[in-house]
């Protein structure tokens, strides 16, 4: 298999950049001729020596302008592998080194006109087609990205970059379930490849699949993929699943290994502890992060629902506090510091807070329910059978709103 040297980023243009891509563009126009038709030459000793010597040349240039690619010098490359291309038009590989030069300087359209020469004269060679498909993509055609990926899997079914571009595009059209169908139907021939499961689970969580998505993580960390980045995802899947004791295995490593991981593992990590009823656990880990996140208003929210599960009342609302302070437009957050106030004897309080969360968001059945208890507990019975009612009306199968209203009316 030839060397494909990676697809670089932009570089400034200079003068001499600018020289140089004029140079690479007339070798290709010599050259895209000889692409399309180069056979009608008669047999000619010195011809075909000419021919064999302008091969060796090109090879020595393509070997450059690859090297050049690799480091970043695409103006060097672009001159060098159009020189190759007009040496030896009939290898494809200088084309595809060509468009792969003006992809990373960024000239879509110059590698746009190689490839579709290439596809011209070599129907067969995929890299042209899957190098096409890499330039829509980038310019958001989905429509024209998905025909060139097929074309490319198409003619080369045994690569699994092919196959991938193809799922992927098809999902970025729009069509996720259509994509993890093209991916299911290759199982047999890929399934021994990690990155053929990792890509399965990614669009599977793109979906909204998360039981599938935590399978096809499973399989590509079986397989070899063992990195942090595809144990987080598998961990947050498990944890989104609610199963949690899963999560912590995963979770835990995370955890342990990085002096300060991300929010959303924090947050996970708390949070399954708390389902996995390991309480204190969750406290100390939650002081923890909250050291290491000091304004990240979820991280508070979790520390004073802990801090009230451990009957740690002053605790629960210095944290609530600092969660609403971090987190001013989220309605759950007032309504557990109301919450709190409430049980803290502070009904005044409570109805200040509670009123804030039902300015934000009045269809909270949770925030109706307390505002009927404050409303309660000050003497109102009026306004606090009004809340139950509107959670009833929210919520039909509400079972406290039915016995608070009951009590209410007894």
């Amino acid at each position: 298999m030839s060397f494909k040297p990676p697809i670089l980023g932009n570089e400034p243009r200079s003068v001499a950049r600018r020289r140089t891509l004029c140079a690479g563009a007339a070798a290709l126009c010599c050259g895209s001729t000889v692409l399309i038709g180069c056979e009608s030459f008669q047999s000619d000793p010195k011809q075909e020596a000419r021919l064999a010597w302008d091969a060796q040349r090109a090879a020595l240039k393509y070997e450059q302008a690859s090297a050049d690619l690799y480091r970043g010098r695409v103006g060097d490359a672009i001159h060098l592998a159009g020189e190759a291309v007009t040496l030896s038009p009939t290898q494809p590989a200088h084309g595809e080194l060509l468009a792969r030069a003006y992809i990373a300087h960024g000239d879509h359209n110059a590698a746009r006109r190689v490839l579709e020469t290439l596809r011209e004269s070599h129907p067969q060679f995929a890299a042209a087609a899957y190098l096409l498909g890499t330039i829509f993509e980038r310019q958001r055609d989905w429509d024209r990205a998905v025909d060139a990926f097929r074309q490319a899997v198409a003619l080369e079914p045994d690569v699994l970059e092919h196959l991938l571009a193809f799922a992927q595009a098809v999902a970025q059209r729009g069509d996720a379930i259509e994509a993890m169908r093209i991916l299911r139907d290759q199982l047999e021939r890929f399934g021994s490849d990690a990155a053929y499961h990792l890509a399965r689970a990614e669009l599977a969580r793109e979906a909204g699949e998360l039981a599938a998505a935590c399978d096809s993580y499973g399989r590509a960390l079986a397989l070899g993929i063992d990195d942090p980045p595809t144990r987080r995802s598998l961990a947050l899947c498990l944890h989104w699943l609610g199963r949690h004791r899963e999560a912590l295995l995963q979770l835990e490593p995370l955890v342990l290994d990085q002096p300060s991981p991300d929010q959303f593992i924090m947050s996970a990590y708390a949070a399954s502890l708390l389902a996995t009823r390991q309480f204190r656990h969750a406290a100390d880990w939650l002081q923890r992060f909250t050291t290491q996140r000091p304004t990240a208003g979820s991280l508070w929210l979790l520390l004073a629902r802990t801090h009230e599960i451990l009957h740690e009342r002053d605790d629960a609302i210095a944290a609530a506090r600092r969660a609403t302070s971090f987190l001013p437009d989220s309605a759950e957050a007032h309504v557990v510091l109301a919450a709190l106030l409430l049980a803290d004897r502070n009904p005044r309080e409570a109805e200040r807070v509670i009123r804030l969360a039902l300015a934000l968001d009045d269809s909270k059945v949770e925030a109706l329910l307390v505002h009927g208890r404050v409303y309660e507990r000050l003497g109102d019975r009026a306004a606090a059978g009004e809340s139950y009612r509107l959670a009833l009306q929210l919520d039909p199968e509400q079972a406290l709103a039915t016995q608070l209203l009951s009590r209410l009316t007894e």
